[in-house]
This record gives C-alpha cells, structure tokens and sequence, in this order.
C-alpha cells in the first residue's frame, strides 16, 4: 500500500510458497452447484450459500460424513434467501448471514429490498431432523 492508502498493483517480490518446485496439489476434489458465494462447515455439516443476481438467494445444507459433490440434488436441505446474499459462516449453534443489498451500490436499486444487516439463524433448527447432530 502507497503512503496515500492506495494498493500497489505490481509485485516487486515474489515469495515461495513450497520447499519444493512441485505443483501443490489437493487431496480431492468436489463439483459444487453453480453461484456459490460462500461455504461454511457445523458440526457434520457443510453449508453453502448460493446467489446470482436479483434472484431468491439459497443455503444448501449437506452431510460432511458423506464422500459426495456438492451439487444442488445432493443437499439435504435447501433454504430460500433474499437475493445478493453472499458469505456465510458458523460460529457455535448460529448462522452469520451478509448480503451485498446493504452496499451503496444496490442500495438505491428500486427492484429489491436492501439487507444492510448480519442476519443470524438457528443451526440447530436448520439441522434439526436431517441425520444425528
């Protein structure tokens, strides 16, 4: 960052990131549904929230026990959302929820509600029912 606040956009170092000159390389790899904005994991559980445009937003809910893809049809449970919503994490038995309709930019949107507010919800009420928890 420049003395003016400004990010250099220009790397003058490089730093390595591996003792070796291999590739690093995953363990596995899933396929997850279209327009995720974010993941977060609960207990046994993986959440991903999903979000593309003024469309109702969704929070899919699948079994981390499971070695499944995450797409839409292997969800155990799918929530419908307010458009724009973007990151979600756990933190104990709650749902941190923001949404990009609290920006300035979508703010003055005349075609949606803006959520300039963490929404939280009950992870155990979205669990509830779904596989021991």
């Amino acid at each position: 960052m420049t003395e003016n606040g400004k990010f250099i956009k220009e790397m003058k170092e490089r730093k390595i990131l591996t003792q070796h000159e291999d590739t690093a390389t995953p363990d596995s790899k899933k396929i997850v549904a279209h327009g995720i904005q974010g993941i977060t994991f609960y207990k046994d559980y993986i959440l991903l929230s999903q979000s593309y445009g003024d469309h109702p937003s969704k929070i899919f809910v699948y079994d981390n026990k499971k070695d499944h893809n995450l797409k839409q049809k292997e969800a155990l449970k799918s929530i419908e959302a307010p458009p724009y919503m973007e990151q979600i994490t756990a933190v104990d038995d709650q749902l941190y929820v923001i949404f990009e309709s609290g920006t300035t930019r979508f703010r003055d949107e005349l075609n949606i509600d803006p959520i300039n507010y963490v929404i939280l919800m009950d992870l155990k009420k979205i669990t509830s029912g779904l596989t021991d928890n």
